[in-house]
């Protein structure tokens, strides 16, 4: 457990050196994006931070945060108009989160609705987690006592999906910074980080992040 949470922070340190200078056009959307994909960075960097200290609760609510951050990135960069985007600045109201993916998944003509498909089998989950429902508490119980305690293949399971995140979101970022080669780099990374997940067994549910990436 110790070596994967390691594993983790070492991919943070990894993925803020690449993020380190990276220059960005400001043209209205393309700044708000690549902020986006830094805040899953940020995210990313924090979750096996949170595990080495033994606080779960944080870290597994942290995944909805990266989830709609790198969506957003997205949804920002590729789809909304210019109007959603100015009533995003003026902290108005944006389109639900399902209707934000189907309108990304649209614009990128996705075979397959990977993006909604990840909704409808995980979101009410990572509100849960978000938002202290029965799946964070049940990670408190063991037996009679309230403690913090995950499986080895649960926490595989958060920090795989968080990695494949962030750097997708890096490879995101890169692409609006015109650094093809870091964009590259990310996903070259982030190959090596799926092999290994599958052959660990572990869910392959982050293809949906993955396969959206460039």
């Amino acid at each position: 457990m110790i070596a994967r949470i390691e594993k983790s922070l070492e991919l943070a340190d990894w993925i803020a050196l690449k993020f380190d200078g990276m220059s960005i056009v400001a043209d209205g959307k393309s700044e708000l994006s690549a902020t986006c994909y830094y805040v899953v960075w940020q995210h990313q960097a924090a979750v096996p931070r949170l595990y080495r200290e033994g606080l779960i609760a944080p870290a597994t609510a942290l995944l909805r945060c990266a989830w709609e951050a790198f969506t957003r990135g997205m949804w920002l960069s590729r789809a909304a108009t210019i109007e959603q985007r100015a009533t995003f600045r003026s902290g108005g109201k944006l389109p639900g989160h399902k209707a934000l993916l189907a309108s990304l998944e649209k614009v990128d003509d996705f075979n397959t609705p990977l993006l909604t498909d990840f909704h409808d089998r995980h979101f009410d989950e990572l509100c849960d987690l978000t938002h202290t429902g029965i799946t964070q508490l049940s990670q408190h119980w063991c037996g009679d006592e309230i403690r913090a305690e995950q499986e080895i293949m649960q926490l595989e399971s958060v920090l795989a999906l968080v990695d494949t995140l962030a750097l997708c979101a890096l490879a995101q970022a890169a692409v609006l910074a015109g650094d093809q080669p870091k964009a590259h780099e990310a996903m070259e990374r982030l190959s090596i980080e799926i092999s290994q997940t599958e052959a660990q067994s572990v869910s392959p549910d982050n293809r949906a992040a993955a396969q959206a990436a460039p």
